[in-house]
């Protein structure tokens, strides 16, 4: 049986005061799908945009209460739903990149931020699933560029090649259904500019 995970999209889709466009937000929801299906290529796992399943992992922004830095992905003990942290994500993003807000950025152009952008939030929504329950590989390693890392700062996580670190693969292996005539989960593919 195929591992079914949903993935829905309750956020504001602003960065800062800037809103998104539709079809950046169409852009950024489709590369976070495909960033959250690379890191599990080569297993018999099935993501979708759908509003509920087996397994959830929710895009959305911090409650009011909370500051806008702090975790940009949440799972409690023995859920099966995580919570991605968009405007999070988003404010790591500009501080990876040294700029305040899309529209004031020397770095890197608007559709680059949005495309890395949609990269991190799969990043991260592939790293929560791992927390949920009976999973457990989301090992919080000291790695810039694993899924599995315990961070979302660095400029791999929006911009770079993922993989998951050896120690996190070998319990995917034995966790997750793999996909016929497919041995290892691949890494991401490279990013655009």
């Amino acid at each position: 049986q195929p591992l079914r995970v949903a993935v829905t999209f309750a956020n504001t889709w602003r960065v800062g005061g800037d809103e998104l466009t539709a079809e950046e937000r169409s852009h950024l929801a489709g590369t976070a799908l495909d960033a959250m299906r690379a890191a599990f290529a080569g297993f018999d796992v099935v993501i979708a945009e759908a509003p509920s399943g087996a397994r959830l992992i929710r895009v959305e922004d911090t409650p009011p209460v909370r500051t806008t830095f702090g975790a940009a992905g949440v799972t409690y003990p023995a859920a099966r739903t995580s919570s991605v942290r968009f405007d999070v994500l988003a404010n790591l993003e500009l501080a990876v990149v040294h700029c305040r807000d899309l529209a004031h950025c020397a770095a890197m152009p608007r559709a680059a931020l949005v495309d890395g952008l949609g990269r991190g939030v799969g990043a991260t929504a592939a790293h929560e699933l791992g927390h949920q329950a009976g999973f457990r590989f989301a090992l919080d390693s000291r790695c810039d560029d694993c899924y599995d890392g315990r961070a979302s700062t660095s400029y791999a996580h929006f911009f770079g090649r993922m993989h998951w670190s050896d120690p996190a693969l070998q319990i995917i292996v034995r966790t997750l259904p793999r996909r016929e005539g497919q041995t290892r989960g691949s890494t991401s593919p490279p990013p655009t500019t």
